[in-house]
């Protein structure tokens, strides 16, 4: 019986790996203690969950579970894949600073230094459109080359200029 049991347990874990059950596969190849092939079952099992929680959109958990898994086959790299696709998830929902940090996080993968002009460009956008010159500038400028950035900086001094002369604002 101390085989059988062993046995039985891994085969389920198996099914259940091949079910696509990950959480139900680590639970129980992590009982087996190194039966048969079990330890690779249980790493392949957490690999595969953390990627079904990247392609699912669990950034988050996803970024977790990858660096859980250190050094097993590209779970490093997907790490920072996971990373970068929940930078881009924050710029398309227009939260620049948390899409920002993500981004820098991120060093030179890919061309995240890119996109982290790209958030100060469309933040400064965001801002000239609810006419918050000084900040839409601010942005811009942190947007460095990007796009025609630099210019909408100077669009947008001068138009804080041009609204203060209209108020009669100017300071000698």
């Amino acid at each position: 019986t101390k085989v059988i049991i062993p046995n039985t347990t891994y085969k389920n874990a198996v099914n259940m790996f091949n079910a696509q059950n990950y959480d139900g596969a680590i639970s129980a190849f992590s009982t087996l203690n190194g039966f048969k092939d079990s330890d690779d079952y249980l790493y392949h099992s957490k690999y595969q969950k953390a990627v079904m929680l990247m392609d699912s959109g669990d950034f988050d958990n996803a970024i977790s579970a990858f660096a859980d898994l250190a050094d097993y086959a590209d779970a490093a790299s997907l790490q920072q894949e996971a990373a970068y696709k929940k930078a881009s998830t924050l710029l398309d929902s227009e939260r620049w600073d948390e899409a920002i940090s993500t981004f820098s996080s991120l060093g030179q993968y890919e061309d995240a230094q890119q996109r982290i002009l790209e958030c100060y460009y469309k933040q400064g956008e965001s801002y000239g459109e609810q006419g918050a010159l000084v900040e839409a500038a601010a942005c811009f400028e942190s947007a460095k080359d990007f796009s025609d950035a630099q210019q909408r900086a100077l669009e947008c001094y001068y138009k804080q200029g041009e609204s203060y002369g209209e108020q009669g604002a100017l300071v000698e």
